[in-house]
């Protein structure tokens, strides 16, 4: 019965989409999406990529424009028909699937590849099982690098609570020396944790979205007010470190965006949140009105994570002319003291050091790094910079590829 009614779904989607051409594979191989720009009078190179992070992959793809709002729910919905289109366009044969999307292993044991591009379980299985080039997508940082920073926030957590909680994102997309066991990397954070270990690396920024409605001039902000968007992996983002400060400061307000985190503090933590000035807003679509209030009255958006690839929650607050205070380690070294603020380490006080030299800092400096900002953000963090660099990230890497399955 749920293979009929997918099949239908599917069917449904595709003949709606711009991918109404596909060829299909459905029902016990799972929901790959298959042979995209196929094209039967040449010899082409074949490609598979892993990457969505929900299992029916089919029906992302086919039902993104009707079903997903132009890809509002995350950055990575847009980037992937790019860099579908990017494979398109050096006339590669494509098949997608999703990181988790196991029982599409059974049509990938019987399918020839020269790339297999992308992260996660899937991609971990055809590491070991296929013969292919392999480009990891490291969409955060190396797994060591995660582990051992987010093993720091825990210690620091049971420290303070004596509680011990358990790991929450380190090993979900990336296994221990992964990047040993591929051919090339294209990275969206620090590219230098990765240039002693011998292998090819590319770095791309990812992209941030941009509400339309937005206009510069009608931000009022007040320097007391901090948003954070984004808050999954409570502990390692750092935001029980911000509840902690907030709550010792009433007179800053500080603006949570993102699902369930009163019951997660709660439950999880154990924390409370005892000043009426840590506002937890709910999940917030960036398209909304609710969004552009936030907006128009945060100068900063802060993110203390330990250990991950430049956010595109940041980049898309940036976009509005917010200003960042983010970790070191997360790729934002790369664009500088004149663009972003740094927590200088994670403890308690690291964190109310910057957020104390933040709302000490003179308006006129504010406006201005904050125009700043917006200008460059909306230069460098759209979708059409995202796919230039992805190009030429995937030329670098695939150029003189010669075919590695002739069958």
């Amino acid at each position: 019965m749920y293979e009929g009614n997918m099949l239908k779904k599917l069917k449904k989607y595709i003949a709606e989409s711009r991918f109404a051409p596909l060829f299909i594979e459905t029902n016990k191989y799972g929901n790959i999406v298959s042979n995209i720009n196929l094209n039967l009078t040449k010899k082409q190179k074949h490609v598979l990529l892993v990457y969505l992070d929900m299992t029916e992959a089919g029906i992302q793809l086919a039902s993104y424009y009707s079903k997903n709002e132009n890809g509002a729910l995350h950055t990575n919905r847009s980037e992937l028909f790019q860099i579908i289109n990017i494979f398109i366009q050096m006339d590669y044969c494509i098949d997608v699937c999703a990181h988790s999307d196991k029982r599409a292993l059974e049509y990938i044991k019987m399918r020839q590849y020269d790339v297999i591009f992308g992260l996660g379980d899937v991609f971990h299985w055809t590491v070991n099982h296929k013969s292919a080039y392999k480009i990891l997508y490291l969409t955060e940082n190396p797994y060591d690098v995660s582990h051992d920073r987010e093993k720091e926030r825990i210690d620091y957590f049971y420290e303070r609570h004596n509680r011990v909680l358990p790991f929450e994102r380190t090993g979900k997309f990336f296994t221990k020396d992964e990047e040993k066991r591929v051919d090339a990397i294209i990275c969206l954070g620090e590219p230098e944790y990765l240039r002693k270990r011998g292998v090819k690396v590319e770095h791309v920024y990812p992209s941030a979205f941009l509400n339309s409605d937005f206009q510069y001039d009608k931000c009022k902000r007040v320097k007391n007010n901090f948003l954070v968007f984004g808050t999954d992996g409570f502990v390692h983002k750092g935001i029980d470190l911000l509840i902690e400060v907030f709550n010792e400061h009433p007179e800053w307000e500080l603006y949570l965006c993102g699902s369930g985190i009163t019951k997660y503090v709660k439950n999880k933590l154990h924390l409370t949140i005892k000043s009426n000035n840590i506002h937890d807003c709910g999940y917030i679509n960036i398209k909304s009105d609710k969004f552009l209030e936030l907006i128009y009255q945060c100068p900063f958006i802060l993110q203390p994570s330990c250990s991950e690839a430049v956010s595109t929650a940041v980049l898309t607050g940036m976009r509005h002319g917010l200003i960042p205070i983010v970790t070191h380690g997360n790729g934002f070294e790369m664009l500088g003291k004149e663009r972003c603020l740094f927590f200088e380490g994670f403890h308690i006080k690291d964190i109310e050091f910057a957020i104390k030299k933040a709302v000490n800092l003179p308006d006129d400096y504010i406006r201005t790094k904050s125009k700043d900002i917006y200008q460059y953000a909306n230069k460098m963090f759209t979708i059409d910079m995202f796919t230039l660099n992805m190009n030429c990230a995937v030329q670098n890497i695939c150029e003189g590829l010669t075919y590695v399955n002739q069958g």
